[in-house]
């Protein structure tokens, strides 16, 4: 039972970082690899927000407390505001077809976001895996980022193969 009330806690952090992680990737798409940090120090306070920073400060002084249940309950609250919130914000883009670049893009993605996942499931350590998942959504944007980079050449081989 306390498995199926962690990985239930679990589930407002993955739509938050779906959600998230595909409006930096809407928010990046025309940004030239060479100006990806002149954007990233451009739209500092856009990427790092203080409303995010807050929350997980809350959480973090939780956490020191070590009660399993407050901190069950807190990370997934946070994380279900989080995404309700992001509903609302009026962010740029459209909602375009996925082309076979994004389509990589995204499974390396996915492949990056398991890891909080797997570490999980073979220490048990919720805390700390609670703190990585904060630190994945903080820093979704240079996850993103990253990810093109690593898709760079996915795509180049792909391409050259056809």
């Amino acid at each position: 039972m306390n498995n199926i009330i962690i990985y239930l806690s679990f589930l407002p952090w993955v739509l938050y970082f779906i959600l998230h992680t595909a409006k930096a990737i809407r928010e990046t798409k025309l940004v030239k690899k060479t100006e990806y940090f002149k954007w990233l120090k451009s739209h500092f306070f856009q990427i790092f927000r203080l409303d995010n920073l807050v929350l997980i400060a809350v959480f973090l002084y939780f956490v020191k407390h070590h009660n399993d249940l407050v901190d069950k309950m807190l990370f997934s609250s946070i994380n279900l505001y989080l995404f309700v919130n992001s509903i609302y914000d009026k962010s740029p883009g459209s909602v375009n077809k996925v082309s076979r670049s994004e389509l990589t893009l995204i499974i390396i993605l996915i492949l990056i976001t398991t890891i909080p996942f797997i570490y999980f499931s073979k220490t048990n350590n919720l805390q700390l895996t609670y703190k990585i998942m904060f630190g994945y959504t903080f820093f979704a944007y240079f996850i993103v980022i990253i990810s093109k980079i690593i898709n760079m050449p996915i795509v180049r081989l792909v391409k050259k193969k056809k």
